[in-house]
């Protein structure tokens, strides 16, 4: 009596093994998303580190630190300006959105003779996702679902901050406009909601 040997699977076991690779992909899936995000983030914090080494070291050459105008133009490496979760990456100067009127006097930080360490001087608004799109000149952005911006600090250190944290102020003038007050600042406890 012979015996008969299997050299392959049978169809239920291969379909079985398909759903077992097909519910291990469909859990680890949404991990790899959030580790790419975490790893866009961290670029995006040491592109504003690299900036901020920028302007330390403009300090050390001059004296004062430069107009956000200047510092972009002096970056050579322009992937250095935008932010990896930016989706119009074609933006002329920068993804992230530089600070120039300062509380209490409002002044440009570059005029002021000592700046808090803690004072912001450049944001990025890129983490909040939020979807983009063009509806003729005008870009449409819906409500942010992750609510949290990196600032660039007049230190140097970069800090995660709640956008809900964050203040808007009026300032008054010959061309009235708003501003922000950031959390750590000097003036943001007297900042009103």
């Amino acid at each position: 009596m012979r015996t008969k040997t299997r050299l392959g699977f049978t169809l239920v076991e291969l379909l079985l093994v398909i759903v077992i690779v097909s519910v291990l992909v469909a859990i680890l899936f949404p991990a790899f998303v959030a580790a790419r995000k975490q790893a866009r983030m961290a670029r995006c914090s040491a592109n504003l580190h690299q900036i901020g080494m920028a302007y330390g070291m403009y300090m050390n050459d001059y004296g004062e630190l430069p107009d956000p105008l200047r510092l972009v133009h002096s970056v050579h490496d322009r992937q250095l300006l935008a932010c990896p979760e930016d989706q119009r990456p074609e933006r002329p100067a920068s993804s992230y959105t530089f600070r120039t009127l300062i509380p209490p006097d409002y002044r440009p930080y570059w005029e002021q003779p000592d700046l808090d360490p803690n004072t912001v001087l450049a944001v990025c608004n890129q983490h909040m996702e939020q979807d983009q799109r063009q509806v003729g000149a005008a870009w449409q952005v819906s409500p942010a679902r992750y609510p949290f911006k990196l600032a660039l600090r007049a230190n140097g250190a970069v800090s995660r901050l709640r956008q809900d944290a964050v203040r808007e102020v009026f300032v008054p003038g010959d061309r009235p406009t708003y501003t922000h007050v950031y959390p750590g600042e000097l003036f943001y406890a007297q900042a009103r909601r």
